[in-house]
């Protein structure tokens, strides 16, 4: 078996998220076989053994790396695969030279993990088997699991905003006319004919945002109503021509309620930012909040129609923002990003408040002095780097440098991890048989392993 075909296969199977069995398909093999017919394509076993072996080795490295460093952030996901198997993924966040990396530590199946407490003693018991416990600065969670944090480990809690809001979104969608939709586009995407042609292509991009019935990406639900928002009248003539369709027809109550999706424009824009903006970091979640606020202020007052569901979402706004400005390590970290320093506060005392922080016991002694000079200089420009900015300018304040690597650890948001999570769907399918624990578990922590840029083995 030559070593690094295999390799590559592995690195498919990680990065695109394909079956092992794939390598058991009689296409598959044929596809092979044409490419080179002297190669003896590995079985499952070989595949798994060599995993393994991966696995382990990727273990010692990143255990390494996590012996070296003096602060860990965590965060973790609780998530169903399509086959409603539930599980756990705990996550390691740390700071090395000026750059973040990601990595996930362990993902356990939660066949008995079914109430707070269990939950908290998974996520001590992954980081006391990773020797981290004294290194963990806090978790961030989504706000289901915020309680086996709080009340069942030792450890500080930080909200993750965009799980916030993706339980608000999801309180307020109309999921019954939703589903109306999606019956209302599966029901004539393969129409043939002349009068619906000219639509078919928009039709098609419909499609793509709810391929999956089960689907609960509230974001792809807002894109699917824009687009078919715009199609009103084409598809209202089509009707009118086809009467054997009309079971499939929206009503003007329909449309009607569907227009009032559009007030989840402004957050969908708000995710936009959250996760394209490679400026954006965690320390920067106080300015995006504050941003958001006048960006609902604009909408509530230039759109009457929607003025209650702005209202709505800016009272869930406010109260989140009360939360993130009053916890200790946003505050830390929104102060120690060059870029904004105090200006993410909305109160006076919240920034003597947070100013005050530095002066306690638990910091380290120069760093209220250090403090003074590092707000002297003036905000840097938003395109700044705040990891590169404090490894530039660890000689002039090294316990400020000290705390960066504290209170920066934190990726912006849980759901970038739940992106990798999401596309896990593909390996546990209705239509193939579940993979062990054991699969789930090093698929994941070495497709994480892979994202960081690590050499593979």
């Amino acid at each position: 078996m030559e070593k690094s075909k295999i390799k590559e296969i592995i690195e498919m199977i990680l990065k695109d998220f394909i079956p092992i069995s794939m390598v058991n398909n009689d296409g598959f093999k044929n596809f092979v076989k044409s490419i080179s017919p002297v190669y003896n394509l590995p079985n499952q076993d070989q595949i798994r053994e060599e995993m393994e072996k991966n696995y382990r080795d990727a273990k010692k490295i990143i255990q390494k790396k996590l012996n070296d460093v003096k602060y860990v952030g965590i965060t973790i996901d609780v998530w169903e695969s399509r086959r409603e198997i539930g599980y756990i993924t705990v996550s390691a966040h740390f700071i090395q030279g000026d750059k973040l990396y990601s990595y996930v530590l362990a993902t356990r199946e939660r066949s008995w993990i079914i109430n707070p407490e269990n939950i908290g003693n998974v996520i001590k018991k992954v980081i006391k088997e990773w020797n981290i416990t004294s290194k963990v600065v806090g978790v961030m969670t989504k706000k289901e699991i915020e309680e086996a944090v709080t009340n069942y480990t030792s450890f500080k809690h930080i909200p993750c905003i965009a799980y916030y809001f993706d339980t608000f979104i999801n309180e307020h969608m109309n999921n019954d006319l939703l589903r109306k939709c999606r019956e209302h586009i599966i029901g004539i995407k393969n129409t043939a004919t002349k009068n619906i042609q000219s639509i078919q292509f928009e039709l098609h991009k419909i499609i793509t945002y709810i391929e999956s019935n089960d689907s609960y990406i509230w974001r792809d639900k807002v894109l699917m109503v824009e687009q078919l928002l715009k199609l009103k009248e084409p598809l209202n003539i089509f009707y009118e021509k086809h009467p054997d369709m009309l079971n499939f027809r929206l009503s003007e109550e329909d449309w009607k309620q569907l227009e009032k999706f559009q007030s989840f424009k402004s957050v969908e824009l708000f995710y936009k930012n959250l996760f394209d903006d490679e400026k954006e970091t965690f320390s920067s979640m106080l300015i995006i909040m504050k941003n958001f606020k006048q960006v609902l202020d604009n909408y509530k007052n230039s759109n009457n129609n929607y003025r209650h569901q702005y209202s709505t979402l800016m009272d869930t706004v406010n109260k989140l923002y009360k939360v993130m400005e009053t916890n200790t390590i946003v505050q830390c970290s929104n102060i120690l990003d060059p870029r904004y320093k105090t200006e993410g506060f909305t109160t006076k005392e919240n920034k003597d408040k947070t100013r005050n922080q530095f002066s306690k016991s638990e910091f380290l002694l120069d760093a209220e002095k250090e403090l003074d000079e590092y707000l002297k200089l003036g905000n840097k420009a938003p395109s700044i780097d705040p990891l590169k900015f404090w490894s530039d300018n660890k000689t002039a304040f090294p316990e400020l440098y000290d705390l960066s690597l504290k209170y920066l650890c934190f990726p912006k948001t849980c759901i970038l991890f739940e992106i990798i999570l999401s596309k896990y769907g593909r390996l546990r399918n209705n239509n193939r048989k579940p993979l062990p624990p054991s699969d789930v578990d090093h698929i994941l922590f070495l497709n994480s392993y892979e994202l960081m840029n690590d050499p593979m083995f």
